[in-house]
Protein backbone atom coordinates (compact mmCIF):
# COMPACT_ATOMS: atom_id res chain seq x y z
CA UNK A 1 0.00 0.00 0.00
CA UNK A 2 0.95 3.27 -0.56
CA UNK A 3 -0.03 6.45 0.65
CA UNK A 4 0.22 9.84 -0.76
CA UNK A 5 -0.19 13.47 2.07
CA UNK A 6 -3.08 15.28 0.53
CA UNK A 7 -3.45 19.37 1.26
CA UNK A 8 -5.87 21.33 1.28
CA UNK A 9 -5.62 25.42 1.01
CA UNK A 10 -7.01 27.42 4.18
CA UNK A 11 -9.90 29.60 3.40
CA UNK A 12 -10.62 32.75 5.18
CA UNK A 13 -13.62 35.02 5.33
CA UNK A 14 -13.44 38.60 3.90
CA UNK A 15 -16.08 40.91 5.29
CA UNK A 16 -16.56 44.47 3.04
CA UNK A 17 -18.14 46.51 6.01
CA UNK A 18 -20.13 50.40 5.05
CA UNK A 19 -19.64 53.18 7.58
CA UNK A 20 -23.02 51.72 9.59
CA UNK A 21 -22.19 47.99 9.23
CA UNK A 22 -23.96 47.48 6.12
CA UNK A 23 -22.12 43.92 4.54
CA UNK A 24 -21.58 45.43 1.23
CA UNK A 25 -19.24 42.32 0.24
CA UNK A 26 -18.50 38.76 1.37
CA UNK A 27 -16.06 36.93 -0.08
CA UNK A 28 -14.03 33.31 1.06
CA UNK A 29 -10.37 33.83 0.18
CA UNK A 30 -7.68 30.97 -0.14
CA UNK A 31 -4.27 31.85 2.03
CA UNK A 32 -1.80 34.11 0.48
CA UNK A 33 -4.78 35.06 -1.94
CA UNK A 34 -5.90 38.86 -2.54
CA UNK A 35 -10.04 39.56 -1.94
CA UNK A 36 -11.41 42.11 -4.87
CA UNK A 37 -13.01 45.42 -3.23
CA UNK A 38 -16.55 45.83 -4.06
CA UNK A 39 -17.58 49.15 -5.66
CA UNK A 40 -16.72 52.02 -3.92
CA UNK A 41 -19.81 52.68 -2.22
CA UNK A 42 -20.96 55.94 -1.28
CA UNK A 43 -22.84 58.42 1.23
CA UNK A 44 -24.67 61.05 0.91
CA UNK A 45 -22.71 64.69 1.66
CA UNK A 46 -19.23 62.61 2.62
CA UNK A 47 -16.42 61.41 -0.51
CA UNK A 48 -15.25 57.82 -0.19
CA UNK A 49 -11.53 57.54 0.74
CA UNK A 50 -10.86 53.97 0.92
CA UNK A 51 -10.22 50.86 2.58
CA UNK A 52 -9.19 50.87 6.42
CA UNK A 53 -7.35 47.62 5.85
CA UNK A 54 -4.75 45.75 3.76
CA UNK A 55 -6.42 42.84 1.85
CA UNK A 56 -3.54 41.30 0.03
CA UNK A 57 -2.16 38.36 0.74
CA UNK A 58 -4.70 37.11 3.49
CA UNK A 59 -3.87 34.83 5.74
CA UNK A 60 -6.82 35.01 8.56
CA UNK A 61 -10.43 36.23 8.86
CA UNK A 62 -10.94 39.83 7.99
CA UNK A 63 -13.24 42.73 8.03
CA UNK A 64 -12.71 45.62 5.74
CA UNK A 65 -14.19 48.82 6.61
CA UNK A 66 -14.91 51.74 3.86
CA UNK A 67 -13.38 55.14 4.99
CA UNK A 68 -15.04 58.65 4.46
CA UNK A 69 -14.07 62.65 5.09
CA UNK A 70 -14.89 63.11 8.36
CA UNK A 71 -16.63 66.06 7.51
CA UNK A 72 -19.20 66.48 4.78
CA UNK A 73 -19.23 69.77 2.62
CA UNK A 74 -21.74 72.39 3.88
CA UNK A 75 -23.78 74.48 1.83
CA UNK A 76 -26.02 77.29 2.52
CA UNK A 77 -29.60 77.21 2.66
CA UNK A 78 -31.72 80.12 2.48
CA UNK A 79 -34.52 80.13 4.97
CA UNK A 80 -37.42 82.34 4.35
CA UNK A 81 -40.57 83.32 6.38
CA UNK A 82 -43.93 83.59 6.34
CA UNK A 83 -44.93 86.15 8.73
CA UNK A 84 -48.58 86.09 7.68
CA UNK A 85 -49.66 89.31 7.33
CA UNK A 86 -47.45 90.40 10.17
CA UNK A 87 -43.52 92.49 10.38
CA UNK A 88 -42.02 90.77 6.96
CA UNK A 89 -38.47 89.35 8.24
CA UNK A 90 -35.83 89.44 5.90
CA UNK A 91 -34.41 85.75 4.92
CA UNK A 92 -31.79 84.04 6.07
CA UNK A 93 -28.68 82.09 4.91
CA UNK A 94 -27.10 79.16 7.22
CA UNK A 95 -25.65 76.72 6.95
CA UNK A 96 -26.34 72.99 6.30
CA UNK A 97 -26.81 70.94 8.71
CA UNK A 98 -25.95 67.15 8.38
CA UNK A 99 -28.62 64.89 10.28
CA UNK A 100 -26.79 61.35 10.11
Amino acid sequence: MTLYAAWEIDTYPVTFLDWDDTVLSEQTVPWGEDAVAPPDPTREGHTFLGWDTDFTNVTGPLEVRALYDSEPPTADCTVTFNSNGGTPVDSQSVPEVDSS
